[in-house]
């Protein structure tokens, strides 16, 4: 499955804020630019220097350097340019198919932005991932689909911890002392 493919899979999550991974579009222009023929990479190179415009606003964002109001008008200029750089006909076949996609992302590309704590990258989710494969590796996998809802369900409590730095043992122990079972949402560390 494509990446692309698979991304659709989350825009059907309408009640989410979705934030497209920037480093990834900083990589495909890269990818771009390389292979383009003279003349051909304006798309690209417009599109990278606006990525890479934005990120250090976030960074100034973070150390109180920049208030909401020049921070939202900071991303309204930003997602302007992008607007006007998507909107010009592209007639190389190399470049439609990336300002489709651009396009269909657009709403999601500067979110990190407008909420504080948002990552810009996919990184930390990537890098949650592999250890759950090794498991499953070592393991040797499981034997029925009732094992493996546990173990999904199981991985995800202990990732989940570990973000925030939590005690896992403490937040299982927590759960197991609870006089009747409740949703894991209702005691989750934002409502201790």
């Amino acid at each position: 499955m494509r990446l692309i493919e698979a991304l659709a899979v989350y825009r059907r999550f309408t009640q989410a804020e979705h934030q497209t991974c920037v480093a990834h579009l900083l990589r495909r222009c890269r990818e771009m630019m390389a292979v383009a023929r003279p003349g051909e990479a304006k798309l690209p190179r417009t599109v990278k220097a606006i990525l890479q415009h934005s990120l250090p606003r976030r960074e100034r964002r973070d150390h109180n350097q920049m208030d909401e109001r020049g921070l939202a008008l900071a991303r309204g200029r930003l997602e302007a340019r992008l607007d006007r750089t998507l909107n010009r006909n592209y007639r190389s076949a190399a470049k439609r198919p990336s300002a489709n996609h651009l396009c269909r992302q657009r709403n999601a590309i500067f979110t990190f932005l407008s909420c504080p704590g948002r990552e810009a990258s996919y990184y930390r989710a990537q890098q949650a991932i592999p250890p759950m494969l090794v498991t499953g590796k070592v393991g040797g996998g499981n034997r029925t689909a009732h094992g493996a809802h546990a173990q999904s369900v199981l991985l995800s409590i202990l990732r989940t911890c570990r973000q925030p730095c939590r005690s896992a043992a403490a937040f299982i122990q927590q759960l197991l002392h609870l006089p009747k079972p409740q949703a894991l949402q209702l005691i989750t560390p934002s409502t201790r």
